[in-house]
């Protein structure tokens, strides 16, 4: 009798649950074809960005298909250019892949989410000749693949991405599909220790992106300014699903954003790095190493290359975190895989935006002591500080929980808040800060004395929940 497994197979409508179910490596290996891969989120309650990820699945399988335009019909070729193809696509993939979550949801393991690729094959291109615009089950074979998957933690020291430049980039980079899992093999044993992404590059200079994910960098120019640099799509790389939401991101928060290949002979200016798949969604980086030369790279291993190596300052810069944290432009809270509901890049959820911002009551009362009794505030100049203080308050709090963290404990205090303050260049504010907080202690104390009315303050101000708390 075989064993069930964690991982689940769902192939022209079997499904397969034993310990031969292969990994989704081996099995991408050893099946041609366009995929696409997201992963459930709040306790497999929606799959992230699912629309996106069908919509880039039918154009994969439509890139592939065109490569063999002597193989396909005028009818089927009419509807690889209409937009026929991609509800036809949306159809077959949403019925298998409802089919096996309805079961690997049932089966998930505690605290895990699940990673799910859905694989599209032609299984008979000489069908494609004779195609009468009907019975696509025929031509085409529909494969889900599901495995459990701990997401890492967002922001976290030790959680960062280590890369290494190592090959060039690939063909036909436009399309999402399996070969690319067998070609990039050989790459692997030019991967040092430690190493847990590969970057890809034409020149050794300008970086393309990585073998699973693409790579981003904050760039200080010579005007004292930064901006998020990636590779454009012209130059060869995948259009990811993140991707494209930090890129959305970027424009709706104002960061200055180029879409140009980042050079490595301008990594002295290079602030911060990151990189972004479906899975990991968005990784800040801590180092990357690039060999002094990429001649004769594919006849050596990873110990007879001289490498060159940025590192970065432990744990995401500030621009990483706003996009972490940052909601996707149109991307609604919640939904499920039935849906099609998105998320952002830092997936909050069901979380309301006025449960994550400060109550815009308070801010008005705030703002109306610095006017006038006659003034008045327009509704969205409310709504832009209200944002800007709730923004900089999850920065400072992110910063504090850090370094609880690395100190192992639960409980952020006032003086943490103080110390990523001074971090973040903010220590015009420590000292009048370091008199507040004194007085606001030597009050609590005296509350306490009073019968515990301080106390109550004191665990609502200072003292605030560790979010990255177990």
């Amino acid at each position: 009798m075989q064993m069930a497994s964690s991982r689940f197979l769902f192939s022209n409508g079997i499904l397969s649950h034993s310990s031969d179910t292969p990994c989704i490596s081996t099995f991408l290996a050893t099946h041609q074809g366009a995929y696409t891969t997201s992963r459930t989120h709040n306790n497999g309650s929606c799959l992230l960005y699912w629309q996106r990820h069908l919509q880039r699945l039918a154009n994969s399988a439509r890139i592939l298909l065109n490569l063999n335009p002597h193989l396909i019909s005028s009818s089927f070729s009419l509807l690889l250019k209409s937009s026929k193809w991609e509800s036809v696509m949306d159809s077959l993939v949403n019925e298998s892949v409802n089919k096996v979550l309805t079961v690997a949801l049932k089966e998930r393991s505690a605290g895990k989410e699940l990673a799910v690729t859905a694989l599209v094959v032609c299984s008979d291109l000489e069908k494609l000749n004779g195609f009468d615009g009907e019975r696509f089950s025929e031509i085409i074979d529909v494969h889900v693949h599901v495995g459990n998957y701990v997401p890492p933690g967002f922001g976290l020291r030790g959680n960062g991405a280590s890369l290494a430049l190592v090959g060039r980039g690939r063909n036909i980079a436009a399309a999402k599909y399996s070969d690319w899992v067998r070609l990039r093999k050989p790459l692997e044993k030019l991967r040092p220790p430690s190493v847990t992404e590969l970057l890809l590059s034409n020149d050794g200079d300008q970086i393309l992106e990585g073998c699973v994910t693409n790579f981003f960098v904050v760039c200080r120019k010579d005007d004292n300014k930064v901006e998020v640099q990636t590779a454009p799509i012209s130059d060869g790389v995948l259009p990811g699903i993140i991707r494209q939401l930090v890129i959305e991101v970027c424009l709706s928060k104002g960061i200055p954003l180029r879409e140009v290949a980042p050079s490595w002979s301008e990594h002295e200016h290079w602030e911060e790095a990151f990189v972004t798949s479906s899975l990991r969604i968005v990784q800040h980086v801590d180092a990357i190493q690039v060999p002094t030369s990429l001649a004769s790279l594919e006849s050596k291993l990873w110990n007879e290359i001289s490498w060159k190596e940025r590192r970065f300052e432990e744990g995401p810069g500030m621009i990483t975190k706003i996009i972490q944290m940052a909601d996707g432009p149109g991307s609604p809270a919640g939904g499920s895989h039935e849906s099609g509901g998105e998320q952002s890049p830092r997936a909050h959820g069901g979380v309301r935006e006025q449960d994550r911002y400060l109550p815009i009551a308070n801010i008005s009362r705030i703002m109306k002591k610095a006017l006038p009794v006659n003034g008045k505030i327009a509704k969205d100049a409310k709504d832009t500080v209200q944002e800007c203080v709730s923004e900089f308050i999850s920065f400072i709090t992110s910063e504090a929980s850090d370094k609880c963290s690395k100190e192992k404990r639960k409980t952020i205090n006032g003086d943490d808040l103080l110390w990523a303050m001074a971090t973040l260049g903010f220590e015009d504010y420590i000292e009048p800060l370091k008199v507040y907080l004194a007085r606001y202690r030597e009050g609590d104390t005296k509350g306490s004395a009073r019968g515990g009315d301080g106390s109550a303050k004191r665990d609502g101000v200072g003292a605030l929940p560790n979010p990255n708390a177990q």
